[in-house]
């Protein structure tokens, strides 16, 4: 968690106390991969004292039910055996708001009563980082009600905007997204996660090959002796579409393609 750190002067890392608030709390990113990753944060001791998970979702359930469902993903998705102990202390500073984010209403007006009184009951002092485990369409609707309700004043705290997904599906789609979400929020504040970077090269591999004129005299079963693929995940992968593309120009470009998988 190294936003805003050096920006904020501070050399212990561990002590910067902060609210950690998902857009998203129900999603697959959060269940396979934030909550885990978050709880061995915690069970390293890289995170403060002062500090707390806020999430929300659309669908209706009580705080307990919520960690009761985080600790059943936990045991599924987790990359390290679930401590019984670190995980009552991680999971009780979990806290879920049922929330449609999509509407604009009184809906962010209470969601920032309660940030605030939970910052003063924790002290926090007001550092937020928002994760937006959400659809990209969202980002910039998101983005601006928290701004419209004094949520990223980054005056005398810190609010930072994280975003992760494809970043639309085109420049121009993704221009826009920056735009609004600009509008709102300073660049050196946002931080953006794009897991999809590559798709486009490994879609378009075979044209890449046949229309370049570098790699065309290159890339053939004299030059490329194999290919190998490695996935180190399972869950929620899309290594099946990787392989079947990578078949087709394995059978132009080289003698053998090897696929490990493995978690």
């Amino acid at each position: 968690m190294a936003v805003g750190f050096m920006t904020l002067g501070l050399n212990d890392k561990h002590n910067i106390p902060f609210l950690f608030v998902i857009f998203g709390g129900t999603g697959d990113l959060t269940k396979k991969k934030l909550i885990p990753a978050l709880y061995s944060l915690f069970r390293r001791g890289e995170l403060s004292e002062n500090f707390a998970i806020v999430l929300t979702g659309r669908k209706t359930m009580s705080e307990a039910d919520y960690r009761t469902l985080m600790k059943e993903n936990m045991r599924v998705y987790a990359t390290e055996d679930l401590d019984e102990d670190v995980w009552n202390s991680f999971s009780a500073r979990l806290y879920y708001r049922t929330m449609d984010f999509s509407v604009e209403n009184e809906t962010y007006e209470r969601f920032q009563v309660f940030l605030i009184d939970l910052e003063i009951r924790l002290q926090t002092q007001g550092n937020r980082v928002y994760y937006l485990a959400v659809a990209p369409e969202f980002f910039g609707f998101i983005t601006s009600n928290l701004y419209s309700h004094n949520m990223l004043e980054n005056k005398s705290s810190w609010q930072r905007i994280m975003v992760e997904k494809p970043f639309g599906t085109s420049l121009k789609m993704a221009s826009e997204l920056n735009e609004e979400m600009l509008r709102a929020v300073p660049e050196e504040n946002i931080f953006r996660i794009d897991h999809y970077l590559g798709k486009e090269m490994v879609q378009n591999i075979i044209a890449i090959r046949f229309c370049n004129s570098i790699f065309e005299s290159l890339w053939n079963h004299q030059y490329i002796d194999n290919i190998q693929i490695i996935s180190t995940e399972l869950s929620g992968s899309r290594i099946g579409e990787v392989i079947m593309k990578m078949q087709e120009f394995s059978k132009i470009c080289c003698r053998t393609i090897y696929f490990r998988c493995f978690h």
